[in-house]
């Protein structure tokens, strides 16, 4: 039996700090089978740039502005291809 592919949508605003143990985490899953995603709600830390030097396989989504938990969501959700999405909250 194959495996879905699941993207993984981790929200963060100005939660830099938190990223590092969030995709070492990522890493370290048996689950294989999975794209993971940044989704910057307009962060003003630096996380993007953080994420995209250290966790090159990390893909981004970045807004221009906050659209908060639900809305933020809900646009990357749209954005991504797969039948299964899994969501992460870091800090908003």
């Amino acid at each position: 039996m194959s495996r879905k592919k699941v993207s993984v949508i981790v929200i963060t605003y100005n939660g830099k700090h938190h990223l590092k143990e969030c995709f070492e985490s990522l890493e370290k899953q048996t689950y294989k089978n999975f794209d993971a995603y940044l989704l910057d709600n307009a962060s003003t830390d630096g996380s993007s740039d953080y994420v995209r030097e250290i966790f090159p396989w990390v893909k981004i989504i970045r807004f221009d502005k906050n659209y908060g938990f639900a809305e933020g969501y809900n646009r990357a959700i749209k954005m991504v291809d797969t039948e299964y999405v899994a969501l992460s909250l870091i800090h908003i």
